[in-house]
């Protein structure tokens, strides 16, 4: 390792330089003199030496000029660093006496190092000119540093002429100081009064020396204590309320025995508050410990919300991962209502499967459903508001749930007797339905009862929020351990739970609670412990008409005999659109990912009359596909199709034609026949 020996009188100028020069790892020895600095060198020579000019026993001329004249040390790099004899001068006698460099104080930390570097380097490579060696006489150097001596005194002697006149005006200046002291003491001690931080000074044996009204609200340690400077009363009185006060006390026994080191740390309460602890030093300008400064913050409030930034970048990880199980659960979707809409139109409506058939669409249909509340889990896919029958969706959501909630629960459904139609997205209701039974079911641990049940509620006024009107009332009721008061008031708060760690993430209800507003409706609760918990849940109800099923159209399927290029990557949707399509009349030529699309589309553009792609495909997603096979016959057109949701696809910019050609999977054999067909007689 590079060492290099530095020579100043200043101890703060030494340790400063020190600093600097380690922590750019070089090995740093110090004097506090020329005549020291000869010493050490002289014992063990260094690869520098860095010094003052002016300083006792021997100044750095004397010093440079013994250096040059001791074979051993000569050719190691002389470099004078100084703020006293800075004018030309002093710089043409230092160079003359074979200093490789005349440095003026201060200089920039970066600037320093970058000449220290540069000047190893040239004492490496040779580069020093005359290696170090004096280019003056004795008698020429004796002349030149006595006139520099000379011009020293003369100067000092104009410092002390100027000091002598301006004396007078230093006594004045003093009172003006006195008076500033005052003033910038009495803005001291408002700023320790309004901050933040409980604020604790005490001086080099412990004791108290001074603390702000903070410091006595954040540790509620009784004025008398602190008043009478009872250092050990109060460090008593902190320890009652520390939750692991031996750490502490070791930590205080660490600093007061490492007084120079700075601290920070956090300590808990007893009471579930969380306090930032930093801890100062107060060292005097020639290094004199006088004590040391803490401070303390309540930051329980910034944890808990740290907290929840935390439990919100692992929902949305999550979030990420619903997204794609969608993605590829649509895909396989898509084969299985395919192929079950094929043979369900072969046999007919009376065959004997047709049930069977049925039941396997209706499954298909729900777990499109669930892919939808994945995709809005995942804050991909925006609600889709459609009149439904709030009983069907209870009905079809309570065969689901009876094989999930346990066999030691009695969960029973009761709707009403009349259709209740709202405008609802059905796979966010479902989710509503199932963070409710779930809440149920945990609160549960031994068994019980849960109950879901739905009525016409008409309001004749206003009730509060609730406008008058007709509303679905929907109730979900259980027999579990209930809630206070307290809790009750909290339950809809985003990260609030009352479960262990790692059961539960508190956005259930939050969310919950949000899916319920967006449907312009309201949701509460009533709950006493050990009495069981109900939810109500109030939907408005609407004239408009529900949508006509596919059922009813299972008639009304437009085909053509146009020919379709067919690009998908995933083999069993692929056969399954195409089998679908050639059923429909088109003629339909398979491609597997991009580059093969497009080279068929090469060979018989004249045949083609539409792209029927996936968007995301490896490789060559389905966007940059349609723009080659476009660029060669500008007049295609194209169906996009994807697992993703068209917002998502759009938000990445893949969506070429918008969402008017675009076909979210899983495909029914209705939608993808009128798609295709609008698309081709647009």
């Amino acid at each position: 390792m590079i060492r290099i020996l530095i020579a100043d009188d200043i101890k703060e100028n030494r340790y400063l330089l020190e600093m600097l020069l380690k922590g750019n790892g070089y090995q740093v020895i110090a004097a506090a003199n020329g005549a020291e600095a000869l010493d050490l060198a002289r014992q063990s020579p260094p690869d520098m030496i860095i010094t003052d000019i002016l300083m006792p026993v021997m100044d750095g001329f004397a010093l440079c000029r013994q250096w040059k004249a001791n074979p051993l040390l000569k050719e190691i790099p002389f470099v004078i660093y100084t703020a006293t004899y800075t004018e030309p001068k002093d710089q043409a006698l230092a160079m003359s006496l074979g200093a490789a460099r005349f440095i003026v104080k201060p200089t920039k930390p970066e600037e320093m190092i970058q000449i220290v570097h540069e000047i190893l380097d040239d004492a490496r490579y040779g580069r020093l000119g005359t290696g170090g060696r004096p280019q003056v006489t004795e008698r020429e150097f004796l002349e030149d540093y006595s006139a520099t001596l000379l011009r020293k005194l003369e100067k000092k002697m104009e410092q002390l002429e100027r000091t002598n006149t301006s004396l007078e005006k230093e006594i004045a200046e003093r009172k003006r100081v006195e008076a500033e002291l005052l003033y910038r003491n009495t803005i001291l001690s408002t700023q320790q009064e309004t901050s933040l931080d409980g604020i604790l000074v005490v001086d080099g044996e412990g004791k108290i020396v001074s603390y702000n009204n903070r410091f006595i609200g954040i540790w509620g340690i009784p004025a008398g204590v602190l008043e009478s400077k009872s250092d050990e009363r109060a460090l008593e009185f902190v320890l009652g309320k520390i939750v692991d006060p031996r750490k502490f006390i070791e930590y205080v026994r660490y600093l007061y025995e490492h007084r120079n080191e700075t601290s920070r740390d956090i300590i808990d309460l007893l009471d579930g508050r969380i306090l930032d602890r930093y801890s100062a030093p107060i060292i005097g300008n020639q290094g004199t410990y006088y004590g040391r400064i803490w401070y303390f913050r309540d930051v329980t409030e910034q944890r808990r919300l740290e907290d929840q930034l935390r439990h919100a970048q692992k929902m949305e990880a999550v979030g990420a991962l619903a997204g794609g199980v969608a993605h590829d659960f649509n895909n396989i979707l898509s084969a299985i209502m395919g192929y079950a809409t094929l043979v369900q139109k072969s046999l007919g409506p009376d065959h004997g499967m047709s049930a069977y058939l049925r039941r396997i669409l209706e499954a298909t249909n729900r777990g499109a459903g669930l892919t939808k509340s994945l995709l809005a889990f995942s804050r991909r896919q925006e609600m889709v508001m459609v009149p439904v029958d709030v009983n069907e969706i209870i009905q079809g959501f309570q065969r689901m749930m009876a094989r999930l909630i346990g066999a030691d629960i009695d969960f029973t459904v009761s709707c009403a007797g009349e259709p209740l139609i709202a405008e609802s997205d059905p796979g966010q209701l479902e989710q509503v339905l199932m963070n409710l039974i779930m809440n149920a079911r945990d609160a549960m641990p031994h068994g019980g009862a849960v109950r879901i049940t739905s009525e016409k509620l008409v309001l004749h006024e206003d009730r509060g929020e609730m406008k008058r009107g007709a509303y679905a009332a929907i109730t979900v009721s259980d027999t579990g351990c209930g809630m206070d008061t307290a809790t009750q008031q909290r339950i809809f708060e985003p990260f609030f739970t009352t479960k262990e760690v790692g059961k539960g993430t508190g956005l259930g209800l939050a969310m919950s609670y949000g899916i319920v507003k967006k449907h312009g409706g309201f949701i509460s609760v009533t709950s006493e412990p050990a009495r069981g918990t109900v939810f109500s849940i109030y939907i408005p109800l609407t004239d408009k008409q529900r949508p006509a099923s596919p059922a009813d159209e299972k008639d009304l399927l437009p085909g053509g005999t146009e020919t379709i290029l067919l690009v998908e990557d995933d083999e069993n949707v692929r056969f399954v659109i195409k089998d679908m399509l050639q059923d429909l009349g088109y003629k339909v030529i398979e491609a597997r990912e991009g580059e093969e699309a497009i080279r068929i589309f090469r060979e018989k553009r004249e045949k083609v009359h539409l792209m029927l792609c996936d968007l995301i495909m490896p490789r060559k997603g389905g966007k940059e596909t349609y723009e080659e096979i476009r660029n060669m016959s500008p007049t295609v057109k194209a169906v996009f199709t994807s697992g993703y949701t068209a917002d998502l696809i759009e938000e990445k910019g893949l969506l070429t034609q918008g969402q008017e050609s675009f076909l979210s999977k899983p495909v029914s054999m209705i939608d993808l026949a009128r798609k295709v067909r609008s698309a081709l007689d647009s």
